[in-house]
């Protein structure tokens, strides 16, 4: 489907798609997430659909473990260049164990093995924190929209860096002058207030950091190679340039 941001939307997207390629009289949608708990007679009544519902993290970890086996689908940022680099097909295929980082409103952090799965860890803060304070902060748009703004802005007008602080590098404990000392350290007397842009970048910059450092942790603490990392909250970062 295409981007909605709207339950109102998806339905109509849904059963604008079920009534082109499905003309049988049982009409199937498989569904997961909160959502289809919630609004399951609505979602069957609007798509004239029978909904089976089926378990959140089980579907993300079956998928997880199927894209491994899919060309081109498991990819990494070069730090450097900010371009995509696909693992090779044969380096993906002992992949196990892997954690799998699911962002939606939340985080959960999975810890996938062959024949088993847990939950290790998580975080409150997610895609839902990241759109909350923003509109907050008056960027009361859509999600794509947010996305589109963070794009545009620089965390720098924001952010409180190492050399704010101490006007250079912190050598002695290999922190670079270009480090984020305080996420928002820059909203208070002294300093030109920022953009909506540029807060729009500096938090989803401290929601991506704190996910990234507690998705580190828990890879050094289970001795996993691969973190994968999925969720709505990802969609169209990979192409973003920082």
């Amino acid at each position: 489907f295409e981007t909605v941001e709207t339950l109102d939307n998806l339905l109509n997207q849904a059963s604008s798609f079920l009534d082109q390629h499905y003309s049988d009289s049982r009409r199937i949608i498989y569904a997961t997430g909160g959502g289809s708990h919630k609004f399951r007679n609505l979602i069957e009544t609007s798509c004239n659909a029978e909904v089976f519902l089926c378990d959140e993290i089980e579907s993300l970890v079956a998928g997880a473990s199927w894209l491994f086996s899919v060309e081109h689908e498991v990819f990494a940022i070069d730090l450097m260049t900010r371009l995509k680099v696909v693992f090779p097909l044969a380096e993906q295929r002992d992949h196990f164990p892997f954690l799998l980082v699911n962002i939606g409103s939340g985080v959960s952090i999975i810890h996938v093995d062959r024949d088993k799965f847990e939950r290790v860890s998580g975080s409150s803060v997610g895609g839902g924190t990241f759109r909350g304070l923003l509109s907050l902060l008056g960027g009361n748009c859509s999600f794509t929209e947010m996305l589109s703004l963070a794009c545009r802005g620089d965390s720098k007008s924001v952010d409180l860096l190492v050399g704010d602080i101490y006007g250079q590098s912190y050598s002695k404990i290999g922190l670079d002058k270009g480090v984020i000392a305080s996420s928002f350290g820059k909203i208070r007397d002294g300093y030109p207030p920022p953009s909506l842009e540029d807060m729009a970048r500096g938090l989803l910059e401290m929601v991506t950091n704190n996910i990234g450092h507690i998705s580190a942790l828990c890879a050094q603490l289970k001795n996993t190679r691969f973190v994968i990392f999925s969720g709505f909250f990802i969609r169209g970062q990979g192409s973003m340039r920082y």
